[in-house]
């Protein structure tokens, strides 16, 4: 990996479908979620909580 001397970590998440006006038509067919719980697993990356996910893609029912 390119950044692993650097110290960077890097991290491939999708949150799934989340409430936005994108959503709005399909989230009653496949139950989007609210953005502030999608975005729960992106705070535990921003805190370090998820280090041993580094170099990998996971999204947020992971």
């Amino acid at each position: 990996m390119a950044t692993a001397n650097e110290g960077w970590k890097v991290f491939a998440f999708c949150p799934g479908i989340t409430e936005s006006e994108m959503t709005r038509r399909i989230k009653v067919n496949v139950g989007a979620k609210p953005t502030r719980q999608g975005a729960v697993p992106l705070v535990g990356i921003v805190n370090g909580e998820r280090d041993a996910d580094a170099g990998g893609f996971f999204d947020s029912g992971y």
